[in-house]
């Protein structure tokens, strides 16, 4: 059936919408009681009504003007196991992955412009620096460019101190970081942690790390923030999937001969590669071989030990163990599935909660851009409404009150 006389908006644009919005398609129909009129061509919707659907669905207007639904590709590549370089539907990006690589995209793009403005846009030597070094040489670099070493560890004491030290640690090289469980600050929609852990936007001026924190224990968060920097240092960007359960399932005599054997630029390998980097950085081998009990008769409570001195979780202990062929291989996946549980059993002890507005806001934008983009408004290179797109905020006035309060917090 042709579409009546002066379409607005086409059909298959709508019917593209409800499957890509973020919203069920039952409640568009719903929320907007013509929907199946609409959708079928036999009516049309204003274009206010347009607008309306755009703000409910979450998806941008313009894309309604199209003459054909678009192709949701990642701008970015995809690392994740199973969906990169595939026809599995698993590989079409939710809206809200899209959205959010964007948003940190056109945030870098105007760090990037703000740095040439103050005469800052010096390219960042570690960017890239650890590409075709072993495992354990950059693991070694960026343990250092980041001073984490486990003596600077073990001055931590509350649960997300290692979270904290790693993001101010790689801002002050020149990065950026946001740590969030939300597109923006919109409660209403909730990043999926099974689609994606993090993802990495290589820049030599602003490299920008970005950690999806929904679901997710501290220990999680700084294991994402460690392979998402391996990404960094290797100099590539792409979207990561799980980053500590998904090693389980492999030969542990696999573990160290991809350092000399796998060299090519295959997504697996180099997912593979920064997983080892970055456990490596997390729990360093010399360091385990000489720390772990192998006579503890306590397992659990020996992992525990470790995880305590390493400020990670006890899986990627577990994980370093199998490894370096310090536990047997017989018996340790039983083990492992019975300290997930445990994990699962009293995950919510160890997992970021809401927490003030604002004080949270310094990982769901970033410290360093948070200061940059309010001293450019201050400055008057940047209007209040770029400031408000850049920040996540509805308006001047939670836009005053943060920058007041961060200010002055820090």
């Amino acid at each position: 059936m042709n579409a009546p006389a002066g379409t607005i908006v086409k059909p298959a644009i709508l019917k593209w919408a409800e499957q890509r919005g973020t919203k069920n398609p039952e409640n568009l129909k719903e929320q907007f009681s013509s929907w199946d009129d609409w959708t079928s061509g036999t009516d049309q919707p204003s274009l206010e009504q347009v607008r309306k659907i755009a703000d409910y669905t979450n998806l941008p207007f313009g894309l309604f003007m199209l003459n054909e639904p678009p192709i949701d590709e990642l701008p970015i590549p995809d690392f994740r196991s199973g969906r990169g370089n595939t026809t599995n539907p698993l590989a079409t990006p939710s809206r809200n992955l899209l959205d959010v690589i964007m948003q940190s995209q056109r945030r870098q793009s105007w760090y990037e412009d703000y740095l040439a403005a103050v005469g800052a846009d010096v390219p960042l030597e570690f960017v890239g620096s650890a590409r075709g070094l072993k495992v354990t040489e950059a693991a070694e670099k960026i343990r250092k460019q980041l001073d984490y070493s486990v003596s600077t560890r073990a001055k931590f004491n509350k649960p997300d101190d290692a979270r904290s030290y790693l993001v101010r640690a790689f801002e002050a090289l020149g990065g950026l970081v946001v740590i969030t469980s939300m597109v923006g600050n919109n409660t209403s929609r909730p990043l999926d942690h099974d689609e994606f852990r993090g993802f990495s936007v290589q820049s030599r001026l602003a490299p920008f790390v970005f950690v999806n924190s929904h679901n997710e224990s501290f220990n999680a968060q700084v294991f994402s923030l460690l392979h998402e920097f391996a990404h960094i240092w290797r100099g590539e960007s792409g979207v990561s999937g799980s980053s500590e359960d998904n090693e389980i399932s492999r030969d542990p005599r696999e573990s160290y001969t991809i350092e000399t054997a796998r060299k090519g630029d295959n997504h697996d390998d180099i997912e593979r590669w920064c997983n080892l980097v970055a456990s490596e950085v997390a729990v360093p081998s010399n360091h385990l071989h000489k720390e772990f009990n192998p006579n503890n008769a306590d397992f659990t409570g020996e992992i525990k030990r470790l995880a305590s001195i390493y400020k990670c979780s006890t899986l990627v202990v577990m994980i370093r163990l199998r490894e370096l062929n310090l536990v047997p291989w017989k018996g340790f996946s039983t083990k492992y599935t019975a300290e997930l549980q445990r994990l699962q059993e009293v995950s919510t002890e160890t997992r970021s909660g809401g927490g003030n507005f604002y004080l949270t806001q310094r990982f769901r934008i970033g410290e360093t851009l948070s200061h940059a983009v309010i001293r450019d408004l201050r400055q008057g290179r940047t209007a209040p409404a770029g400031a408000l797109r850049l920040l996540g905020f509805r308006d001047t006035a939670i836009m005053d009150k943060y920058a007041q309060d961060y200010l002055k917090e820090l």
